[in-house]
């Protein structure tokens, strides 16, 4: 786990296609930890702001992609613990 990178993706259209938004984020054990994490009764809640998820296709950002757009609504979301950076 120590080598692999968490990810939170999303998709805004009901499609399978390769192409979706991800953001990376970090679990930190520190409860006085300066990221966007909270730790609370063993669960964590982090916080990652919209504008920092990235248009990627397969395990590649998508070079000068769309920024994410969820006014007509998100279709899914899921967690990922990836081998590829972004």
């Amino acid at each position: 786990p120590h080598r692999r990178v968490w990810k939170l993706s999303t998709r805004t259209q009901n499609d399978r296609g390769e192409q979706l938004y991800q953001a990376r984020y970090e679990l930190v054990d520190n409860d006085n930890d300066d990221t966007n994490n909270d730790k609370k009764d063993g669960w964590y809640r982090v916080r990652i702001p919209f504008d920092s998820f990235k248009l990627v296709r397969g395990p590649r950002q998508v070079p000068d992609g769309p920024a994410l757009n969820v006014s007509g609504g998100i279709y899914q979301i899921g967690l990922t613990m990836s081998k590829f950076d972004m």
